[in-house]
């Protein structure tokens, strides 16, 4: 009786792991798009604030500032899909090597993997969110200063 209630059962969801390296490295990369595009937004609103009358309706360098400031954030959009894929096809080349030297395909493995995708694609589509907004934003403060 005093055996069957020592009995522990252990639950794969609460299994913690060390990220491999191409996932440190995927989140250093995140990391450093986040702070490309909050400089890029400073460096817009310390000219212009935001949430105040627009002053700088004509000013032509301030328009130019704006316009090369979306180029450049819809191309970290852009680097950070690419990252995100490689890293997708990295990891699932990763998994099939590891599943085809196993002689037994455990469903817990699949698991894995299919949480760590999620994470991946969670964390790279909330970064572009981010850029994507930041990006918007310009693109609505260069149509106010053309009206």
């Amino acid at each position: 009786m005093l055996q069957e209630a020592s009995q522990t059962t252990w639950d794969l969801r609460y299994i913690n792991r060390e990220p491999p390296t191409s996932m440190k490295l995927y989140l250093l990369f995140l990391l450093f798009a986040c702070i490309v595009t909050s400089v890029e937004l400073f460096k817009a609103w310390r000219v212009a604030p935001p949430f105040r009358p627009p002053r700088q309706v004509s000013n032509p360098s301030y328009l130019k500032m704006l316009e090369a400031s979306r180029t450049r954030l819809r191309q970290w959009i852009l680097f950070i899909f690419l990252a995100l894929g490689i890293l997708t096809s990295l990891n699932l080349s990763d998994v099939c090597i590891l599943m085809l030297g196993e002689k037994t395909m455990g469903s817990g493995l699949i698991l894995f993997v299919l949480r760590d995708y999620g994470a991946d694609l969670t964390m790279g589509f909330f970064v572009v969110l981010f850029a994507f907004l930041v990006r918007w934003h310009f693109l609505a403060r260069i149509d106010r200063l053309r009206e």
